[in-house]
């Protein structure tokens, strides 16, 4: 299960734009392609919902679902919201993952501006994120000073 995890995470992340954009809208049929074009994986729908069920009970991966009106008194599910929380960029820097850096500046920034939208800092604890590892909650601090400053 952990090497598929490995794997969901990583095609997630490329599902971003590799970084681009915070989330991705990733079906689970181009999910489960993908894993089977790149990885040489075949799995089922109910094991990938484990995996990412897991993967948002440890804390790497926040889920929003969607739905769209169809017709009268009636909704139609939509791909869901799929977003890294600061623990998973962090997770796929330690595997060196080319872009993920970029990634955590984007995130860190989106969480400290006025943006109402979700994810919003009620969904991400991230004063609890940050305290686990002294080193590391050093480093991301002063990233977040870097990150507010303007480069000229």
């Amino acid at each position: 299960m952990n090497l598929t995890m490995e794997e969901i995470m990583l095609v997630f992340y490329h599902g971003t734009g590799q970084g681009n954009n915070l989330y991705t809208q990733i079906s689970n049929a181009t999910t489960q392609g993908n894993l089977d074009k790149y990885y040489d994986k075949k799995i089922g729908i109910r094991w990938m919902h484990q995996c990412i069920r897991r993967l948002i009970d440890e804390g790497y991966l926040l889920r929003k679902f969607r739905t769209r009106p169809h017709g009268p008194h009636q909704w139609r599910r939509i791909p869901s919201l799929i977003y890294f929380t600061p623990k998973g960029v962090r997770h796929l820097m330690r595997r060196t993952v080319s872009g993920a850096t970029q990634l955590l500046k984007k995130l860190l920034a989106y969480l400290n501006s006025d943006d109402k939208r979700w994810p919003n800092t009620t969904n991400i604890d991230r004063d609890a994120d940050l305290s686990t590892d002294p080193d590391v909650a050093a480093g991301l601090k002063r990233l977040t000073e870097i990150v507010g400053k303007d480069v000229s």
